[in-house]
């Protein structure tokens, strides 16, 4: 088997187990194929190893000066089975940046992650290339987290952990209401009343299973919702700030819907699909934006916004 040339342990990574470094600085490899690459599968043998010892596990403690192999066909692999995370050079718009988080203003039209054939202009590719990776080289000095989800066509504030543990100190925060996501949106109609709010479980709409509707809970929805507060009617739209308890997929979008005022360009969910038809009611920008996080971070408090786009005012619902 060829190898790809080996990565030296420093020595403050001695006495870590080989599975927690791989999974912090071998960035290429996304981290739920790891294990299988230390250990082998029964179609694949193991893909990973330390030069000179007899046996490798997950668990084997890494000493300083270790040469860590990884098989040359690893890459090549997980590219063919679309399962790789290239590092690929791309602008990121950074907001805020510190030892263990980055902030980014994340463009409308970009995935966050790596998906179906969207595969090497993600934000996750350009943040494996800002900590390090390189075509040939799949080490990096951090693992980006991404802390949250925006889809596709939504732009905005984005948090990136830096590390698993502050990955789950977030996520910690979210859990208790610790970070505030504000979201500015212009939505179809004019809306009725200056606030409110929208209190209606969420899941996948049982007609198209890449869409998500209201469903009871009794039928496997989640707890959602989202507060609404007017701050412009202009003409057939209206501009709404948006606040989440809750974090479940689409939910604004599902849930402005719901209520007669779908965010404007959401084709998705401002019209009904037509089976077999998925591609015609993707758009890569809608008119929502994630304008305002606010949280504590290493004892301070952090409150950042990111204005909208230009073209925001302007996005609108083809007839």
């Amino acid at each position: 088997m060829a190898w790809t040339d080996p990565h030296v342990v420093p020595p403050e990574a001695a006495g870590k187990r080989l599975i927690d470094y791989l999974k912090a600085h071998l960035l290429v490899v996304p981290v739920n194929e790891i294990g299988d690459a230390v250990t082998g599968t029964t179609s694949c043998p193991p893909d990973i190893n330390i030069e000179g010892r007899a046996e490798t596990r997950t668990d084997t403690r890494l000493a300083a000066g270790d040469r860590i192999l990884v098989a040359a066909s690893l890459e090549a692999r997980l590219a063919a089975e679309n399962r790789l995370t290239p590092a690929v050079e791309i602008a990121l718009d950074v907001v805020h940046e510190d030892a263990d988080l980055l902030v980014l203003n994340k463009p409308a039209g970009t995935h966050v992650h790596p998906v179906g054939k969207y595969r090497d202009a993600t934000l996750l590719n350009g943040l494996v290339w800002r900590a390090g990776a390189r075509p040939g080289n799949p080490w990096g000095a951090w693992r980006p987290h991404p802390a949250h989800r925006l889809d596709r066509p939504v732009s905005g504030l984005l948090l990136i952990a830096r590390n698993a543990t502050v990955s789950a100190a977030l996520n910690e925060l979210q859990q208790q209401d610790g970070l505030t996501r504000r979201y500015l949106a212009w939505v179809d109609g004019v809306v009725n009343g200056d606030r409110g709010t929208i209190d209606q479980p969420l899941g996948k709409d049982p007609a198209f299973e890449y869409r998500r509707a209201v469903v009871p809970v009794a039928n496997g929805g989640q707890t959602a919702v989202t507060h609404w507060t007017v701050q412009e009617r202009r003409d057939d739209r209206t501009l709404v700030t948006l606040d989440l308890d809750t974090g479940r997929t689409h939910q604004i979008r599902v849930h402005l819907a719901s209520i007669g005022h779908p965010v404007c360009g959401d084709l998705l969910y401002a019209r009904t699909p037509v089976a077999g038809q998925r591609g015609a009611f993707s758009a890569t920008r809608i008119a929502l934006h994630s304008w305002e996080v606010a949280f504590d971070h290493a004892g301070r408090r952090i409150e950042l916004t990111a204005p909208p786009p230009g073209d925001f005012d302007t996005i609108s619902t083809p007839p």
